[in-house]
């Protein structure tokens, strides 16, 4: 918090945002979520580009975010244990805390979140790596290539932190975007995925993002009812307050479903 304290903070119009970033990314399965560093790198580019290049709609143009900010990333910000390695009683006791709020970073109203949807590296660097590490991550199959795909990307903690980045987030060009969607599927994403104003949606109900989450990968199945349950408590305590929510997209009828953001209103 000292460390924080003295940043730049956004405009009062805008809420006074924090120069506090939080990241996201499909995670790679095993004990390291990024092993070849692709995802950190896009991420890491894209806030050069937020820092550098204002983004801008039909009518408007967003202030750009602050030189200097305070970064969370999971996986650096939080104790880990290796094999040879276990969290100690108090290391252990931090991560519980963190781990039991960790929607709240992505949903807090004053915190800028980047996701990063683009596809993983390609297998020939995730080779080179493996092979620079002395590991074996790949095996020989019938493929022409005779190397057999890296196990799926662990996507379903990435996509309640998605969704929990809709819950709350400012959308005024008074302040910085915060909400960047980085090489993702937004109609109004940049060429070549540059960071480009991101279409907030209607944020969802814990029981659709229950539905969601039943097609997506977790490093232990029993996390996406706890993601379900996390979301539900982090919508709580972000909305509970809150008299009118607005969308980005609800002037321009782009929402997935006549129903989106309705289930969320009736569930609080």
């Amino acid at each position: 918090p000292e460390e924080v304290r003295p940043l730049r903070r956004g405009p009062a119009l805008s809420g006074r945002a924090l120069s506090v970033v939080v990241l996201s990314h499909r995670r790679a399965p095993g004990a390291h979520p990024d092993r070849v560093g692709a995802a950190i790198v896009r991420l890491c580019d894209a806030m050069h580009a937020a820092m550098t290049t204002a983004v801008a709609d039909s009518q408007y143009t967003w202030k750009t975010l602050p030189g200097e900010v305070a970064v969370y990333y999971d996986w650096c910000s939080l104790y880990h244990e290796t094999p040879s390695r276990p969290r100690t009683s108090e290391e252990e006791a931090s991560f519980s805390a963190a781990r039991s709020r960790r929607l709240m970073w992505y949903a807090h109203a004053l915190t800028t979140c980047f996701f990063l949807f683009a596809p993983g590296p390609p297998l020939a660097e995730q080779r080179r790596v493996s092979e620079a590490l002395g590991e074996t991550l790949f095996q020989p199959c019938c493929e022409p290539s005779g190397l057999a795909p890296p196990a799926p990307l662990e996507d379903g903690w990435f996509e309640a932190e998605f969704h929990a980045a809709t819950l709350a987030k400012s959308w005024t060009s008074s302040g910085w975007q915060q909400v960047y969607d980085v090489g993702g599927e937004t109609e109004e994403r940049g060429e070549g995925g540059r960071v480009k104003l991101f279409a907030r949606r209607p944020p969802i109900g814990p029981a659709e993002l229950h539905g969601l989450l039943s097609s997506r990968k977790f490093a232990d199945a029993a996390d996406a009812e706890l993601a379900t349950f996390l979301y539900a408590k982090t919508a709580v305590t972000t909305l509970r307050s809150a008299t009118r929510l607005r969308s980005s997209l609800e002037r321009r009828a782009l929402c997935s479903s006549p129903a989106s953001g309705v289930s969320l209103y009736l569930w609080l």
